[in-house]
């Protein structure tokens, strides 16, 4: 009606397409400008606190990139402006007589549901209604499944980053890792003089069981593949002769697939990430250093594991591979009083010996990583808070046009003697339905957005489990619900602000 008003005054094409363009350019460098303040400044800042969980980083520096802004500005003023374009090319050349009436709403037709007879049949009245209404105003619908489907995926994605990291460090300290500490020596001792001191330092009152071995980091290539870099930083660990059961007590072998592995001395036993970067498979060749000497050994196994890179194998591989008698400089250890007060009594012995290079206790480890994990809740807020104000967003500017654009329609209706509570389901049934299918779209697209953005931050020391716990998808389809029903409430006022008299206003 505005633009049939503007065309009526002499106005051309040109001026009134400036002007429109002109409000969508402004609206778009408002949000663009808060959109650059927190793409510099405050996701970097999220971000930066996770990786914070694995590495010691330097002051954060959050400089503003003229470069990145000008992209960034000009993909928001494209989209916005571009938007009000399509949405306004067509009207902007049409007659002002017929701008300025109202606009005819569409005409009902039979939709694809009524040709489904037996199901059709149980629908209701009021469900027949709903379902047409739908189909009646596709575009509407379409745009509002898409934009409850986005934000629901994006809340599943701050749940599912969670999930994924938790799930990590739980399937390393809880099914991987069952040892209570690690003791490692400052140099490699031969076999008889390791076993006298373990004698001395490691007794019965102190531990429960133990698994002595050698333990070195070692650069790691597939040969058959010159295009990949050597993956880095890989922990080789030998196990001492006879100690592999003990060993496989603390350390759980277990395949991808869920099979109990173990080792042999035909080969070595690698962990998934290492495989997975190096391109290895069962059956493989791979490259590595041992005791000083690049050996070569076939891969017999791959195993589940979420920190770190492990190479492991027996004594006897490695004394076949690389020619020598194995050193000692390792003990995993099972405490046999694994509290703090243990722990101090178990450290303070042992670093008496000038021999004992570290000892690190995995209750500790695990204590950090739990605390560092708090920092993981910020990203998910910020995504949860991003995305519920996008679905209040979507949801208002539509319902509020839907409510706008068949004003007459619920007027009629009014007349007829529809009361409030009426009034409210009829629109409102049609938002409920739309945001159950959204939040339904919406968990398999943020299914797939987790995974993508859990595979991009992953870093090369650690692997993610790929998916977000049964909870999640529970809380992102409630939060997604819960703010349908607080926009259907703000709405309740402008539904029973609608003036019975429109009814009596037809289009000529």
């Amino acid at each position: 009606t505005q633009m049939g008003t503007y065309k009526a005054l002499g106005y051309g094409v040109g001026s009134i397409a400036g002007k429109y363009l002109a409000y969508a350019a402004g609206a778009a460098v408002i949000g663009g400008v808060a959109g650059l303040f927190l793409g510099f400044w405050l996701f970097p800042t999220i971000i930066a606190s996770v990786y914070g969980i694995m590495y010691t980083l330097p002051a954060l520096l959050t400089p503003f990139h003229h470069d990145l802004a000008f992209q960034s500005m000009a993909a928001v003023l494209l989209c916005v402006v571009g938007g009000t374009w399509a949405a306004c090319g067509t009207a902007m050349h049409a007659e002002p007589a017929v701008l300025m009436r109202p606009k005819a709403p569409p005409m009902g037709k039979r939709v694809l549901l009524e040709r489904v007879t037996p199901l059709w049949k149980r629908l209701s009245f009021h469900g027949k209604v709903t379902a047409r209404n739908l189909f009646r105003y596709k575009k509407r619908f379409f745009m509002s499944v898409l934009g409850i489907a986005g934000s629901c995926a994006l809340i599943m994605t701050g749940f599912g980053l969670r999930d994924s990291i938790t799930l990590s460090v739980e399937g390393q300290f809880d099914e991987i890792w069952h040892m209570d500490a690690m003791i490692n020596l400052s140099k490699g001792m031969v076999e008889e003089d390791f076993n006298d001191m373990c004698g001395q330092l490691i007794t019965q009152e102190r531990f429960s069981q133990w698994v002595t071995g050698y333990q070195q980091l070692s650069d790691v290539e597939n040969p058959s593949r010159a295009d990949l870099k050597p993956v880095k930083d890989c922990y080789v660990m030998a196990v001492g002769r006879g100690q592999e059961d003990a060993f496989y007590e603390m350390v759980e072998l277990t395949a991808p697939g869920g099979a109990r592995l173990s080792m042999d001395d035909s080969g070595v036993v690698i962990t998934e990430k290492l495989a997975r970067l190096a391109g290895i498979s069962v059956g493989d060749e791979i490259t590595f250093t041992l005791s000083g000497k690049t050996c070569q050994a076939p891969v017999t196994g791959i195993v589940r594991n979420y920190v770190y890179h492990y190479i492991y194998l027996t004594q006897d591989a490695f004394e076949k591979l690389s020619g020598e008698t194995m050193p000692f400089s390792v003990v995993y250890a099972s405490l046999q009083d694994n509290t703090e007060e243990g722990h101090e009594q178990v450290a303070t012995a042992l670093y008496a010996n000038p021999r004992i290079a570290a000892v690190t206790f995995l209750s500790d480890m695990r204590d950090q990583v739990d605390d560092s994990l708090a920092s993981i809740d910020s990203v998910v807020i910020v995504l949860v808070v991003s995305s519920a104000a996008l679905a209040f967003v979507v949801l208002y500017n539509l319902t509020n046009i839907n409510i706008a654009e068949r004003s007459r329609e619920l007027a009629t209706l009014r007349v007829l003697g529809f009361n409030d509570q009426e009034m409210y389901s009829y629109i409102f049934r049609e938002n409920y339905l739309i945001t159950a299918i959204g939040i339904v779209v919406g968990l398999g697209l943020g299914a797939v957005l987790h995974s993508f953005v859990i595979t991009t931050c992953e870093i090369d020391i650690m692997m993610f489990v790929k998916r977000a716990a049964p909870i999640s998808c529970l809380y992102s389809a409630a939060i997604t619900a819960i703010f349908s029903v607080l926009v259907n409430a703000a709405m309740r006022r402008k539904i029973r602000s609608i003036d019975m008299v429109e009814s009596l206003k037809s289009i000529e």
